[in-house]
């Protein structure tokens, strides 16, 4: 069914010279977003000493999805996709210049740091839908799977090599020093978009009025199209019980269960980028993909997998093979979704079928309550073995109540 061809395969895309430069700047937002992960831990934990409020403050960002994202895709099918993948980044660095000066002039309190990573997330809610969709634009769509799984190397690497280089350059020569150069990085963003040659056509007139039709033919087009519903609902397995029921609870795990330290806990986390690498080099050297869906159900059950070799963890070794197969499985998932979408829609939904596939990472904050409040009182293994009951439940009733979702074929 699927054949690795790693020579011929794996970077295809990247001979289109416009998908290269929306690679590039993947890099730079990535780069940017993983900067800004380790600076913002670092200044929040430095100035208030509350492992809550350092939580808190990190998953912020993913707020605005759960409702801001459809509409982003909403803006994303009205406007150039182009300019928002320039002026996106613009507007990060801005705010990383804003934030920087005031870390630097010991200005900064705790409400500036919740706006700033709020606002900051506000503009993912426009620049992924974007990347998406443009991505789909440019290629053709028996290389979506593959410029999507290179996407999500970019950003696999950027999550090895940020959070290393941020901490580096904060232990070197201070936080303002990591700030500034995450916006330096966004730059680099900047100038990768503005070398993007596709041409879009002339769209409708953005006003409030076109703004709520073109929400109201998304909702319809979903009510209309029963897997892109499926597809939806099956988005929400990674964000919402995935990521919360592993590596939200892995500070448990290295102090409770194998009573470890900090050393070992950037292992685990590593673990899961290099498994991220490996999905996403797999995904994109698989040649002839006729039934993707077969394939989004293998990673279900692999994340299943992953979740109960973690809950049943005796030592770090065992913990590590989950950590890896969760960097494996959610890649492949998330990837593999995201191209199904894209092609089981026309051209003018791209962008607003983008934004609802986004809009599930909204739910980061509500999966880490739930399981946050399972391993206060039962443990993280405890945990952690309820996620992985939920996720096979939830994965199995989905795709038997969608099952054009095994059905459906690469286009």
């Amino acid at each position: 069914m699927w054949k690795f061809k790693f020579a011929s395969n794996t970077f295809l895309s990247l001979t289109t010279p416009d998908f290269r430069f929306v690679w590039m700047a993947s890099m730079g937002t990535s780069g940017g977003y993983f900067f800004q992960q380790v600076f913002i831990g670092w200044v929040v934990y430095d100035i208030t000493g509350s492992a809550f409020i350092t939580a808190m403050a990190l998953a912020l960002d993913t707020l605005p999805n759960l409702i801001g994202a459809p509409l982003g895709g909403v803006l994303v099918d009205r406007l150039n996709k182009r300019k928002i993948l320039i002026f996106g980044p613009i507007y990060q660095l801005m705010l990383n210049i804003g934030f920087g000066i005031g870390v630097y002039l010991d200005k900064i309190d705790v409400w500036h740091i919740l706006a700033f990573v709020t606002l900051m997330g506000c503009s993912w809610i426009l620049i992924e839908p974007a990347r998406t969709a443009i991505t789909a634009d440019i290629l053709v769509p028996q290389r979506l799977i593959n410029g999507l799984a290179l996407i999500q190397l970019a950003f696999s690497i950027t999550r090895l090599a940020g959070p290393i280089i941020g901490g580096i350059l904060i232990e070197m020569f201070g936080t303002p020093t990591a700030i500034f150069t995450a916006a330096g990085v966004q730059l680099f963003a900047v100038l990768m978009a503005s070398r993007i040659k596709i041409e879009f056509p002339l769209q409708e007139s953005l006003t409030l009025r076109s703004a709520l039709t073109g929400f109201s033919d998304s909702v319809g087009m979903v009510i209309k199209t029963p897997i892109v519903q499926g597809l939806i609902l099956l988005s929400f397995l990674g964000p919402m019980i995935l990521i919360p029921f592993t590596s939200g609870l892995f500070p448990v795990y290295i102090k409770k269960v194998f009573d470890l330290g900090a050393t070992e806990l950037g292992l685990m986390l590593a673990l899961i980028g290099v498994g991220s690498i490996v999905g996403t080099i797999c995904l994109a050297s698989l040649g002839n993909l006729k039934r993707p869906g077969v394939l989004v159900v293998l990673s279900i059950l692999l994340g299943v997998v992953s979740l109960v070799i973690l809950a049943q963890s005796t030592g770090i070794v065992m913990a590590s093979l989950g950590c890896f197969l969760i960097g494996l499985c959610f890649t492949g998932f998330q990837t593999l979704i995201g191209a199904m979408l894209q092609q089981a829609v026309t051209a003018e939904f791209r962008g607003r079928v983008a934004g609802l596939f986004m809009a599930s990472w909204g739910t980061v904050t509500i999966g880490s309550l739930a399981a946050g409040a399972l391993a206060e009182y039962q443990g993280a293994p405890f945990a952690t073995m309820i996620g992985a009951a939920a996720m096979l439940i939830y994965g199995a009733l989905v795709i038997i109540f969608y099952r054009t979702i095994l059905t459906s074929r690469e286009s």
